[in-house]
């Protein structure tokens, strides 16, 4: 199915919004084109230049950038995948992630919209409103909670201190 002129994908809670679309009944695979496509899921608004959406499992794929807000979070990355049904989002190149409190640079992240919790698979760079500057190869950052938990080549650096190890908690 083609769809022309303000075109609106549904499933559940996840609008996405464009000028055109390409639908595919047999891979339930949604193209949707725009000059900048838009999603929202909840408090969760991505915008993205481009978007596919597969209706059946939920997913939802930008390979060309896209920017993320929910709350006072901004996220940002060259590609991302999305799952709607788990809240879940993984990002992969150039990722940024900033809010009021802190700054957090990688190129692989993970992100759950609803614990708050920010996975981050290679190495972070993570600057926070105090002044402290914080990285890991891998790691977590639990908003909730404020904590982070860094697993491997671990470096955190503050006005008082510095600490190296492989893991800190």
């Amino acid at each position: 199915i083609e769809c022309f002129n303000n075109v609106i994908v549904n499933k559940d809670s996840t609008y996405i919004y464009g000028d055109r679309a390409d639908f595919n009944g047999l891979t339930n695979i949604a193209q949707v084109y725009s000059p900048l496509v838009k999603t929202v899921d909840g408090d969760m608004t991505m915008y993205s230049y481009d978007l596919e959406f597969n209706t059946l499992t939920k997913i939802g794929t930008y390979l060309r950038g896209g920017t993320i807000s929910q709350k006072d979070n901004l996220m940002e990355s060259r590609e991302a995948i999305y799952h709607a049904e788990e809240k879940d989002i993984y990002f992969v190149g150039n990722v940024v992630m900033r809010n009021e409190e802190y700054t957090i640079e990688s190129d692989s992240m993970g992100y759950n919209f609803d614990t708050e919790i920010t996975k981050f698979y290679k190495k972070a760079n993570i600057w926070n409103k105090d002044g402290d500057f914080l990285t890991a190869d891998k790691g977590t950052y639990d908003r909730q909670n404020d904590t982070y938990v860094f697993t491997q080549n671990s470096y955190v650096m503050t006005k008082d201190q510095q600490m190296w190890a492989d893991s800190i908690t």
